[in-house]
C-alpha cells in the first residue's frame, strides 16, 4: 500500500516538475524572440512584390511591416473591398510546389506558448503570424478548416487555393510552430471568411499571398487573386 503511494507521489512530482521546467523553457522562447523582434510600418512596396501583379489601377498599395527577423509583408487594396498581403518566404531550396505544398482540413488552435502578431482583425475574424524568425523550410503545411475548398491552380510554379475559412494555417515543418495563423473569433457560430490563399514562385524566390474582404459580407469570388497575378 505504502509503497503504491510512493509511486503515485512520485509521478505526481515528475509531472509537475515537468510542467514547470516547459513553462519556463516557453517563457524562455517568448522572452527572446520578442526582443529580437522590432517591427515598424514603412510605406514603401519592395519592388520584387510590385513585379508579381499586373498593372491595374484598382490595386493600392498600404503599408509594409518591416522586421529585424522576417521579409516585410506588404499589404494592398483591391477596389476597395480586398486586402492582399505579401510576403516573400526564405527558402535555401528549388522547390517545386507540387510536391512541397500539402494540405490538411483539421480544427486546429493556435500554437501554444509561442507570441504572436496580429496582421489585421475585424469584428469576425484575425490573422496573425509568428514573432521572430521564420522556420526553414521543409515542405509547406497549408491546414484549411472550414467549407468550399478549392484548388484555383496548382503547379510546379503556382499553388493556388479560395475556401471560407473557420481556421487556417501555414507552417513549414510538420511539428513545428504555425508561421500564419488566422480564425474566425467566434469559434461557436457558423461564420466563415472567404479567403484566397496563393504560394508563387517567381525568379527563384517564393512568395506567399493572401486575400481577404475588407469587411464582412462582401463576396469574394474565387480566382480573383489568381486573375491579378503577372505570370
Amino acid at each position: 500500500m505504502k509503497k503504491g503511494i510512493i509511486i503515485i507521489s512520485l509521478t505526481i512530482f515528475f509531472i509537475i516538475g515537468w510542467f514547470i521546467y516547459y513553462i519556463i523553457r516557453a517563457t524562455e522562447e517568448i522572452n527572446q524572440a520578442r526582443k529580437m523582434d522590432s517591427v515598424s510600418l514603412v510605406s514603401n512596396l519592395p519592388e520584387n512584390y510590385l513585379q508579381l501583379f499586373k498593372k491595374n489601377d484598382n490595386l493600392i498599395f498600404n503599408e509594409s511591416v518591416v522586421s529585424n527577423t522576417r521579409r516585410p509583408i506588404s499589404q494592398l487594396t483591391y477596389m476597395g473591398k480586398f486586402r492582399i498581403d505579401v510576403c516573400e518566404i526564405d527558402t535555401l531550396n528549388n522547390l517545386l510546389l507540387t510536391q512541397t505544398v500539402l494540405e490538411s482540413h483539421k480544427n486546429q488552435h493556435i500554437t501554444y506558448y509561442f507570441p504572436y502578431r496580429v496582421l489585421y482583425k475585424f469584428r469576425q475574424c484575425e490573422i496573425s503570424y509568428k514573432v521572430g524568425g521564420q522556420d526553414e523550410i521543409s515542405k509547406i503545411y497549408l491546414n484549411a478548416y472550414g467549407d468550399n475548398f478549392q484548388t484555383i491552380k496548382k503547379n510546379d510554379s503556382i499553388v493556388c487555393y479560395y475556401f471560407k475559412f473557420k481556421n487556417f494555417s501555414i507552417k513549414y515543418n510538420k511539428d513545428g510552430k504555425q508561421d500564419f495563423f488566422g480564425l474566425t473569433r467566434d469559434s461557436l457560430s457558423t461564420v466563415t471568411i472567404p479567403i484566397e490563399i496563393m504560394f508563387f514562385k517567381k525568379r527563384r524566390n517564393l512568395y506567399l499571398i493572401l486575400m481577404t474582404p475588407v469587411e464582412y459580407g462582401t463576396s469574394l469570388q474565387p480566382g480573383t487573386l489568381f486573375s491579378l497575378m503577372r505570370m
